[in-house]
């Protein structure tokens, strides 16, 4: 089959279509399951009522309802969901048009609004409203050509794997301590405060890993550019190269500093440390800002800085390359977010903390 993808022009009526399609298809390919031969009988006739222009959302329930008495519960399962989802993006999400479905809507707006009984459920109806844009993706067209619309889908994990929420700062916690590393941190020694305030200076500018820092080198540190962006070449996982910026108003003089320290070869690392020993300067640093979390270490530097960014407006695609998380999936954890540039991010971030001072 293949249709039009608003063939009502509305997205009550066009949603419901698409519904009625899906659901028709589950009878189809779950039919095989029928108890025996009347009930398979009552199933097809079913289904063709199911199908019919005028039945609603609410026909819809009753329907189902009724079929998964005669023996194809899961078809009732499907429906819960998928009408559940339509009602969401009508009533409470207010969409204009079937066109602004979205992975965006369906992670952060749909399952942002739901509370479910257990994670088993929550992956239950996870994985049936994607395959539900799924089959409308792969079945519909939009013009005389019939290029069809692609809704983004693919960005979605295939699977919704449970992950909680991570240990973060509040933004105002995360400006406390950026505070505090610019201007009370101290070490015994003068030259591990250096070290120290250096290394969690770009953890809490760049938001990279603990091990992509401690795999800094001389040749990683680049030049600032025009827009007063120092880049960093590192290596994340799998061993895939990216680019990340801090803004060199806060950091150059203070690398340009420490390179002093350290061997004139473009392969020496910027810093001699053991992943254990970045994770105790980190924590100890968070108990001296008088902050207190569950987790501590660099790895929550880093979940506070995606965390800020997004509290001050910086749109989530654009959080997702500065984090370099593969799938968009692992970044909506996070918060909702607005439009803006890479490097205006990075650029976003900086003043936004120094102007906190």
């Amino acid at each position: 089959m293949s249709a039009k993808l608003s063939p009502f022009g509305n997205p009550l009526d066009d949603l419901t279509f698409w519904a009625k399609e899906y659901i028709g298809r589950k009878i189809v390919t779950l039919s095989s399951r029928a108890v025996d031969t009347e009930s398979a009988k009552k199933i097809t006739s079913l289904r063709q009522s199911i199908k019919e222009p005028q039945k609603t959302l609410d026909d819809i329930d009753s329907i189902t309802k009724e079929i998964a008495r005669v023996g194809m519960k899961a078809v009732r399962n499907y429906s819960v969901v998928v009408t559940d989802f339509i009602r969401y993006c009508i009533n409470e999400r207010h969409i204009e048009s079937i066109s602004d479905l979205s992975a965006a809507l369906v992670q952060e707006d749909y399952f942002g609004s739901r509370h479910f009984k257990s994670i088993k459920t929550k992956k239950n109806y996870y994985r049936h409203i994607v395959a539900f844009i799924d089959y409308i993706e792969n079945q519909n067209y939009i013009n005389d050509e019939g290029a069809g619309k692609k809704f983004g889908m693919e960005q979605m994990p295939r699977s919704y794997d449970g992950e909680k929420i991570p240990e973060t700062l509040y933004p105002e916690e995360f400006e406390k301590f950026v505070r505090f590393i610019n201007t009370e941190y101290k070490n015994k020694n003068a030259i591990k405060t250096q070290r120290n305030r250096l290394m969690l200076k770009i953890l809490c500018y760049s938001g990279i890993r603990s091990n992509e820092v401690l795999s800094l080198t001389r040749k990683s540190i680049g030049t600032a550019d025009r827009d007063g962006l120092i880049p960093l070449k590192i290596v994340g996982k799998g061993n895939k190269e990216k680019i990340s910026y801090v803004e060199a108003a806060y950091l150059e003089d203070e690398i340009i500093a420490w390179l002093k320290h350290i061997d004139e070869k473009e392969n020496t690392r910027l810093f001699d440390l053991k992943p254990q020993s970045l994770h105790y300067v980190a924590t100890e640093a968070l108990i001296l800002a008088g902050i207190k979390k569950d987790k501590t270490g660099p790895h929550l530097l880093r979940h506070s800085y995606a965390t800020y960014l997004l509290s001050i407006g910086v749109d989530l695609a654009r959080v997702q390359k500065l984090m370099n998380h593969k799938n968009i999936a692992t970044t909506t954890i996070y918060a909702k977010v607005a439009d803006a540039d890479l490097k205006k991010a990075a650029k976003l971030f900086g003043d936004k903390v120094s102007n906190s001072e």
